[in-house]
């Protein structure tokens, strides 16, 4: 577990966004720049501080949900996400299997993006979400949401490598773990 700095303390050797940064955001993964983009749109400069230099290179997640596709939609880029993931007719079943392309244990059947769509709108209505869930690679999710960020977002490493964020005051200061 981190250790944690008290209110009035000063943490030692930690690397805090810079002062002029109305709205410092730790991790520059979806949520945090999604999180970025929403001040930066409003004029108010943003700092993302995470441990990595860029955007995801190894596969995260690959579905994003429909409540988050609605917040692409209002922000104006889910057409583009929608764009970058499954073809409109690819399966999207879950298959459990002993081995990769062995024996199928299960399958749960999933409609694929252009026939959810149809059964949506024979829904009438009663989808109880604006947009679709969609299957698409964190990977290209975070390249647009890059995009998106304003000039005057800025992204900084930070140099504390797992660290754990507590508040201190009216500040927020990254103290390093206990490797124990």
């Amino acid at each position: 577990m981190g250790t944690s700095v008290a209110a009035g303390e000063v943490a030692r050797d930690v690397r805090l966004p810079p002062a002029d940064a109305a709205v410092p955001v730790v991790g520059g993964r979806p949520c945090g720049l999604v999180r970025a983009i929403e001040p930066g749109r409003r004029g108010t400069p943003t700092v993302v501080v995470d441990d990595k230099p860029g955007t995801t290179v190894h596969p995260q997640a690959n579905a994003t949900q429909a409540r988050t596709m609605e917040h692409y939609r209002r922000l104006g880029f889910a057409d583009e996400i929608r764009a970058l993931g499954l073809p409109p007719d690819a399966a999207t079943d879950i298959a459990c299997c002993t081995r990769y392309a062995r024996h199928e244990l299960a399958r749960i059947r999933l409609p694929s993006a252009r026939e959810a769509q149809a059964l949506a709108r024979r829904l009438g209505g009663s989808w109880s979400a604006a947009k679709l869930p969609h299957r698409v690679a964190q990977k290209f999710v975070e390249a647009v949401l890059c995009c998106a960020t304003r000039s005057d977002t800025r992204r900084a490493r930070s140099t504390t490598a797992g660290a754990s964020f507590a508040s201190s005051g009216t500040r927020r200061a990254s103290t390093p773990r206990s490797s124990a």
